[in-house]
């Protein structure tokens, strides 16, 4: 049973996400950052399992419109399994901890560019393994993926909570 949240919360953290989708796209180009994965983690605390996968497809979904570079519904298929497979394990993290979004978000971008990799290995795009993918993909870009929400959702979030609370 889910506790019961404000959805005003998530509707906060969803148009951050749509903010910084829009900021950061065209200001940083060459910085492909999981945009959606601090919203997804979010969700995991708004809603049970299966609205949380249908939320996963949607934004994998989306992100699949605004993606040339693969296969149409790679993104939705890997965004709604790293979902089905983590959501189980929020409980390992403390909600309230400030750090908590941005080690989750670093755990999901982490895993979906590795599952990324296998679909599209499973789909013959020919993509190669090497060590430099490996530490610039997997650990650079999901470490940027955890300051992007560390310092876009969840401080913000904190403060908007904090002024609505006065």
């Amino acid at each position: 049973m889910q506790k019961k949240r404000p959805i005003s919360n998530f509707i906060t953290a969803s148009i951050l996400c749509l903010l910084g989708f829009v900021i950061f796209s065209i200001s940083l180009p060459d910085y492909r950052l999981a945009y959606f994965v601090p919203l997804l983690i979010v969700s995991f605390y708004y809603f049970s399992k299966t609205p949380c996968l249908w939320i996963s497809l949607g934004l994998g979904l989306s992100f699949d419109l605004i993606s040339s570079q693969y296969h149409f519904g790679i993104y939705g298929l890997t965004f709604t399994i790293t979902s089905w497979f983590l959501y189980d394990r929020k409980p390992l993290f403390i909600e309230e901890s400030i750090f908590s979004l941005s080690l989750m978000t670093f755990l999901y971008a982490s895993l979906s560019r590795v599952l990324l990799l296998l679909t599209l290995n499973f789909f013959d795009e020919g993509f190669d393994f090497s060590w430099n993918w490996f530490c610039q993909d997997i650990i650079v870009l999901s470490l940027y993926d955890a300051l992007y929400a560390l310092f876009w959702f969840m401080i913000p979030m904190r403060y908007i909570q904090n002024r609505l609370q006065k």
